[in-house]
């Protein structure tokens, strides 16, 4: 599914990403279930009297982008609109979309069809007012799209790294100044649009929004090490999220400081060094918990028994695991290469280091084991973050703009 793909052999995407990172080649046995009469018939009955919103994803993992589209599509259901999700590539979320009601189309030949101008999607795209394409990534198909008289925008979840593939690959100063709006995910997404976008007043930012938790019912009853100050740093494994960051930030903290922390490692392994290291780390340092990949309310769990989230990104344009440190009133260490940085005030509501600085790291992990009695407060003012700007109902507020263009 990587644009650089599309066109060469996906030998050139392993060699240039897939080797680096460490990964192996497999076989991918999808369960394509394609777009039938049948679907399209329904599609029509049920947009009668509403306003239809086709909503393009790359993928249906349980991560963030794809999390964020299916809110946007409970929203939009909510409010009396008819969104129906399209996906070339399965997921766990196709099973979350079912169950919510949602009407989606999984169709792993999606670029070939529309490419070929298939007269069935061509009957099919025709039934929308609009087409919101989740990520840049999912933009590869915008170029197939000019005959659709829908509004065409695009929901930007892209960092840097993002920005400097797909700008290679999807010819975003053409592509953006076609579309009716450019929205991104944070002001830090937004930065990197921008160079593409002739008239600014397409450019808008959209925060997701994200349901609220109740606290308690994740919290345990016979807590753990509550004299120690409880870190945690929840995510894949890799270079990007700062894992390697973290190691170099470990050496430098002291051994006085270390028996007073307790650091959680939670996400699958992306990349085999960094994952090996900290095996070996975790080993040999009692105080370091690595769990490899937790499911999410396990991670809730663990987010009501710690203090404080980590995340020393390199590239972040809006990491939900620090919007849920905000649900949780937990104080939060940031890169200013995320998203999140945006909302940070230094030592008040979180605090905010260099990117891929392993001594400004080890420096505010030190501070908050330091002033370990100023965290609740710190985290009490991070909770206002979450009640401003990432709520559903703000959300639904947003959507409501987005539906009614």
């Amino acid at each position: 599914s990587y644009a650089d793909v599309i066109r060469n052999n996906p030998l050139i995407h392993y060699l240039t990403s897939g080797k680096k990172e460490h990964r192996s080649i497999y076989e991918v046995n999808e369960n394509n279930v394609g777009l039938t009469a049948e679907f399209v018939e329904k599609v029509r009955n049920s947009a009668k009297g509403k306003k239809a919103i086709l909503l393009f994803n790359h993928e249906l993992t349980l991560t963030g982008a794809p999390r964020a589209l299916m809110n946007m599509a409970l929203s939009m259901q909510k409010q009396g609109y008819y969104p129906v999700i399209i996906s070339w590539k399965d997921g766990p979320m196709a099973e979350e979309i079912a169950n919510a009601g949602i009407d989606s189309v999984l169709d792993i030949y999606l670029y070939s069809k529309l490419k070929n101008e298939d007269a069935l999607y061509k009957e099919f795209l025709s039934l929308f007012d609009i087409m919101l394409f989740n990520t840049i990534v999912s933009l590869r198909f915008w170029e197939y799209l000019p005959q659709v008289s829908a509004k065409k925008f695009v929901w930007s979840h892209e960092g840097s790294m993002g920005y400097d593939t797909y700008a290679k690959v999807l010819k975003l100063q053409y592509v953006f100044n076609e579309l009716d709006k450019v929205y991104s995910v944070g002001k830090y997404s937004q930065s990197f649009a921008a160079p593409y976008i002739e008239d600014k007043t397409k450019s808008e930012m959209l925060l997701y929004g994200i349901e609220d938790m109740d606290i308690e019912k994740y919290k345990s009853a016979n807590p753990q090490d509550t004299d120690k100050v409880k870190f945690i740093l929840p995510g894949a494994v890799c270079e990007r999220k700062g894992h390697d960051v973290l190691l170099n930030a470990l050496s430098i903290i002291p051994e006085n400081i270390k028996k007073q922390m307790v650091l959680y490692i939670a996400g699958p392994a992306s990349d085999k060094k960094i994952d090996e290291k900290l095996t070996a780390k975790a080993e040999k340092d009692k105080y370091i918990k690595y769990l490899g990949s937790v499911p999410h309310d396990e991670l809730m769990k663990l987010y009501a028994d710690i203090d404080v989230v980590l995340c020393p990104s390199r590239d972040d344009p809006m990491p939900i695991v620090c919007t849920e440190a905000f649900i949780f009133e937990k104080a939060v260490i940031v890169s200013e290469n995320t998203g999140t940085a945006g909302f940070i005030k230094d030592k008040q509501n979180g605090l905010l280091i260099p990117s891929e600085d392993a001594n400004a790291l080890a420096e505010a992990m030190i501070y908050t084991v330091e002033h370990k009695a100023e965290l609740p407060k710190i985290g009490k003012n991070a909770r206002k973050i979450y009640d401003d700007c990432f709520t559903l109902e703000k959300f639904d507020e947003s959507v409501k703009i987005i539906a009614e263009q």
